[in-house]
């Protein structure tokens, strides 16, 4: 015959309470786990929220800024474009023009090219010396436009250099003259090397120079990842 189980209603209460007890603990440990992780959340969104803020805010002032400058620089420009005397003494509005006129935006194109473009300068210096009836026998270089652009940086552009050898027979009077023509052309020439051979009437130059050109700087609308 099974014992009989006596429970008085003390121990009924205590284990009531016990249960109770254990709830409310449960409860209350989830609550607090709970806020820690929801406050650790709303903390993490709220830097995040004020570093979106404050990028935003130095986005629009740059706007601002830009748009400012954009009125000032086309002024500017204008205003380069319109001088009657160009940057190198020639006349900008010229109908017949010559080796010196052309307005100063397109002089300062022909000074600095944006592109190797090495048959351009061949074509360049040709007339720059043929004008002034020097006999041209060897125009000399490497047509490296290729390889360039495709290894130019647009960021922050520099200057590139474009070696070149020039042959020219001309009386030993005319050395002087073709430094002079070469030193004071548009685009920048450094001279490196001169060689003379032959004798008092006649000479052959030959001269080892570069010129330079610089690649466009390029303007990009870029995003940024902001954590």
């Amino acid at each position: 015959m099974p014992k009989k189980l006596n429970f008085s209603a003390k121990h009924l209460q205590i284990s009531k309470a016990n249960s109770t007890i254990v709830l409310t603990i449960s409860i209350t440990a989830f609550v607090v786990v709970f806020s820690i992780v929801a406050c650790n959340y709303l903390i993490k969104k709220s830097r995040f929220l004020s570093k979106v803020s404050s990028e935003k805010k130095t986005s629009l002032e740059t706007l601002k800024s830009n748009n400012a400058n954009v009125k000032s620089l086309f002024e500017s420009y204008t205003q380069f474009a319109d001088q009657n005397v160009n940057v190198i003494g020639g006349n900008s509005k010229a109908v017949t023009p010559t080796a010196r006129d052309g307005d100063n935006p397109k002089i300062v194109l022909d000074a600095l090219p944006s592109k190797y473009d090495f048959p351009g300068l061949q074509s360049s210096i040709e007339k720059l010396l043929v004008d002034r009836n020097f006999t041209i026998t060897s125009l000399t270089g490497t047509d490296d436009e290729l390889a360039q652009a495709a290894s130019q940086s647009t960021e922050i552009p520099v200057a590139v250099e474009i070696p070149f050898s020039i042959a020219v027979d001309g009386s030993y009077a005319s050395v002087k003259e073709l430094v002079s023509i070469l030193e004071n052309s548009v685009r920048p020439i450094k001279v490196k090397q001169l060689k003379l051979a032959g004798g008092d009437s006649k000479l052959t130059i030959t001269i080892s120079a570069v010129t330079y050109y610089q690649p466009a700087k390029s303007f990009t609308v870029g995003s940024k990842q902001i954590k």
